[in-house]
């Protein structure tokens, strides 16, 4: 562990400080401006149990990162992981807290979820350095976890200890624990890696409050009223399919289809290719049948 100092040009030039890993300060402290000379962006995925100490780890990294972090960066809703995207400047650090609730993989057909995907793809020309913060690895969309996030890390506590660790996982390996995991019953199973380190959670007294670092750079309140807020609005309650109409008068299409003279093979490729499974065909077939006798009634 190193001690970072530095001084925080959104509390006045305050000088702040805490602990950082030796592994990861050096990739940390050039990363702001690397991405922005060589035209990419970052996105890295965080995980663990509730009440670990996911959201401090990121807030450290993120503030060592970017100087310039602040509770502005911080999303709780798509809509402001959005507006945040769209906005910061060059080489500036976006915290997405509390992910699942835009990125899940059981709302892929959300517009909302798209509108995020199509956000991510848009990042590289942004030249930003994003953080996904959510309780589970397998919650988020396969795009995500595979594909457009260049490392996973996981946060844990020991048990009956004070002790937090972190463990870091590269593109190859974190591909290997999405999938495993998605057979798996959604358990993220353990893998080895040796970038591994752990972090403090150090509080100071701030008006009579114990505030973890380096929540000393924003106000607490603010923080948690913008939580409160997020968590009681409208954005997550669950959307209504856009393709129900459409969805029903498939159903009722395939059932026709299903009886129709076809070679078996056809039907099940059919199957497949539309229901996922040829057992889900024959559901929709009675799905079908039902339909059909309320359109002749």
């Amino acid at each position: 562990m190193v001690i970072v100092t530095f001084k925080d040009p959104m509390a006045n030039n305050e000088e702040i400080s805490y602990h950082l890993s030796e592994k990861l300060e050096p990739k940390w402290k050039e990363l702001s401006h690397m991405v922005i000379k060589r035209n990419k962006d970052r996105v890295y995925v965080v995980y663990g149990l509730e009440r670990g100490g996911k959201s401090t780890w990121v807030f450290q990294q993120a503030k060592y990162i970017d100087h310039t972090f602040n509770i502005d960066r911080i999303c709780f809703t798509p809509e402001q992981f959005l507006e945040q995207i769209r906005t910061a400047p060059p080489g500036c650090v976006v915290v997405f807290d509390e992910a699942f609730r835009g990125f899940s993989s059981k709302s892929t057909l959300s517009k909302v979820n798209k509108l995020l995907v199509q956000a991510m793809m848009e990042i590289g020309r942004r030249n930003l350095i994003i953080f996904i913060v959510l309780p589970s690895f397998t919650l988020l969309e396969n795009y995500v976890a595979v594909h457009r996030s260049n490392a996973l890390f996981q946060i844990y506590e020991k048990k009956d200890s004070s002790y937090r660790g972190w463990r870091c996982y590269n593109r190859k390996k974190k591909a290997m624990m999405y999938f495993k995991s998605k057979r798996n019953y959604g358990i993220t199973p353990y893998t080895r890696t040796k970038l591994t380190g752990k972090f403090f959670v150090k509080r100071i007294d701030v008006n009579g409050v114990k505030v973890p670092l380096p929540y000393v750079t924003f106000n607490l309140i603010d923080y948690d009223n913008k939580k409160s807020c997020a968590f009681g609005s409208n954005s997550a309650q669950k959307e209504e399919n856009p393709y129900k109409d459409e969805l029903e008068d498939l159903k009722y299409t395939l059932c026709k289809v299903d009886r129709a003279k076809f070679p078996i093979n056809t039907k099940k490729d059919m199957a497949i290719l539309v229901c996922g499974s040829y057992s889900t065909l024959r559901g929709w077939k009675r799905y079908g049948k039902d339909m059909g006798n309320k359109k002749k009634d």
